[in-house]
């Protein structure tokens, strides 16, 4: 047991979510783009895209994980920018956030796959396209209570750890300590030795277990203003978790709560300002199977090249 750290209080600089959601409104069309490219292949087998190495013109998904990646990725990211707007306006959580899970699960699929099929064509060679700003993911999934989500995607991601296929690892606490907390939860050893840390995110990484009502309160209070000093601009000094996404979206402290709910303990109501948006609570389990156009897309996917991304799954967790 550790004291519990003195608060630092919100950010007096922390934004309004409304300029966030107006910032995210301009990337939409750029975003319904992605998704046009992906219905283009749901109906042709086709996928714009040439190949992030050779430059090759690349058509189809097993062979063009790099750009079949991307394109999932951006369209699971339209989805949480239609939570935001939707949730907002109605209060209320909104479905678009589930819709966005199986996407971001099988971006990384692709992309993961990607940097296996690099690393056998250029065996002298290291590809490095993924970042710790992606564990941001299971997060997420667990927030929504998608736990199978939130696990496989936190698998792959201590798998690229593994095969030193992220960088800027030297950056993003916060991120680091989602995947602790996952390997902490379930009983594994984080992959690295050296990451960054931060005094109140060790703190809570200790003590996310305890009874106490008081104590887990305090530190996550503390955790919640650390949110607000982390959600700014990148500046020549230092990159920040929440400079372009999650802002105000608490998907560290709602992966805290899942957990302790996973593990049966009590979890306090938090009166802060980031817990006040209709997103920043525990919902209850939900399914997130892949809508209408992630079902079509995978469907051209096996009857084209026998894609299967579950035997995808697990042939790159247990290498």
């Amino acid at each position: 047991m550790i004291n519990v750290i003195e608060r630092p209080g919100i950010y007096k600089r922390w934004g309004k979510v409304e300029t966030t959601l107006t910032r995210h409104a301009e990337l939409i069309p750029r975003f319904y783009s992605e998704l046009l490219k992906l219905k283009e292949f749901s109906l042709t087998g086709v996928l714009e895209g040439r190949h992030p190495v050779t430059g090759q013109a690349l058509d189809k998904p097993y062979t063009a994980q790099y750009n079949f990646a991307h394109s999932l990725k951006l369209a699971a990211r339209l989805h949480f920018m239609e939570g935001e707007f939707e949730s907002i306006k109605t209060n209320y959580v909104s479905d678009h956030f589930k819709k966005a899970v199986p996407y971001f699960y099988l971006s990384l699929i692709c992309d993961l796959k990607s940097h296996f099929m690099f690393e056998t064509k250029f065996p002298e060679r290291k590809l490095r396209q993924l970042s710790p700003q992606d564990f941001s993911e299971a997060a997420f999934a667990f927030s929504l209570g998608i736990r199978w989500a939130g696990e496989k995607i936190a698998e792959m991601y201590l798998v690229a750890l593994r095969k030193d296929y992220c960088f800027n690892i030297d950056k993003y606490p916060i991120f680091h300590f989602i995947l602790r907390l996952y390997c902490d939860w379930q009983g594994k050893d984080y992959p690295l030795t050296s990451y960054p840390t931060n005094p109140i995110m060790e703190g809570l990484l200790v003590e996310w277990r305890t009874s106490d009502m008081a104590r887990i309160t305090g530190w996550l209070l503390a955790a919640c203003d650390h949110h607000t000093h982390r959600a700014r601009a990148n500046n020549n000094r230092e990159l920040f978790e929440f400079n372009s996404g999650w802002d105000f979206y608490p998907i560290e402290i709602l992966m805290v709560l899942r957990l302790r709910q996973y593990l049966g303990l009590p979890n306090p109501e938090l009166d802060h300002p980031l817990m006040k948006f209709p997103w920043s609570v525990l919902e209850p389990e939900m399914p997130a199977q892949p809508d209408e156009l992630l079902h079509a897309i995978l469907m051209r996917a096996k009857e084209d090249e026998g894609f299967d991304p579950e035997a995808l799954y697990h042939e790159l967790v247990e290498c």
